[in-house]
């Protein structure tokens, strides 16, 4: 049976999806523009909030490509 999706991630597993830095990731989260929880020192961020931004990022990056 295949392990079900975490639907809670780290800072540094938000970074490895969007390719940005942990620290760009805390900035996001601090900002409001993530939803996430912080949790003593660490952010915990949900999975469709990353998916979300991600997809958001790449319209852009289409956006800016059409002439």
């Amino acid at each position: 049976m295949p392990e079900p999706t975490r639907q809670i991630l780290t800072a540094s597993e938000a970074a490895t999806i969007l390719d940005l830095t942990d620290g760009r990731i805390r900035q996001l989260a601090r900002a409001g523009t993530l939803k996430a929880v912080k949790f003593g020192r660490d952010w915990q961020i949900d999975r469709a909030a990353v998916e979300a931004y991600a997809a958001l990022r790449q319209a852009l990056r289409q956006a800016q490509e059409e002439p």
